[in-house]
């Protein structure tokens, strides 16, 4: 799940690249790490950030080919918790009403927590142009 600090290593093989990250236009120094349990980023031993294969959305290039940049878009779920079945249902029939997003019910199956969620991935989109310094 993307934002949750994993104390366990990520699996063979393991990729390292010494990169910085932009944020705010500062230069952070951090360790990019790949697997196929998916990337994170590390400052020392601190793990910044994660993200498992399914959560990665796409990498593309920014500005000129030449100057190094590049961008890693992710999915961040949130979970959330109603008081009740029917404040649930309340809530699902409200983004149907107002057209916000995509709305899957996943019925005779209970979501206990993010991992059960179906990620999406990169051919759920359709990918026009890549905007933003990451």
């Amino acid at each position: 799940m993307f934002g949750r600090r994993r104390t366990e290593r990520l699996s063979k093989p393991v990729i390292v690249f010494n990169i910085n990250q932009i944020s705010d236009e500062k230069k952070k120094p951090r360790q990019l790490i790949l697997s196929t349990d998916g990337i994170e980023t590390k400052k020392g031993k601190e793990t910044k950030w994660s993200a498992e294969p399914g959560c990665v959305q796409t990498i593309c290039q920014i500005g000129e080919s030449n100057n190094g940049q590049f961008c890693i878009s992710v999915v961040q779920n949130y979970v959330f918790e109603a008081s009740s079945e029917q404040e649930k249902k309340r809530i699902f029939d409200s983004f149907k009403q107002l057209k916000i997003g995509e709305v899957r019910e996943k019925e005779g199956r209970a979501l206990s927590n993010a991992s059960s969620m179906t990620a999406l991935v990169l051919k759920d989109f359709e990918i026009q142009e890549c905007l933003g310094r990451g």
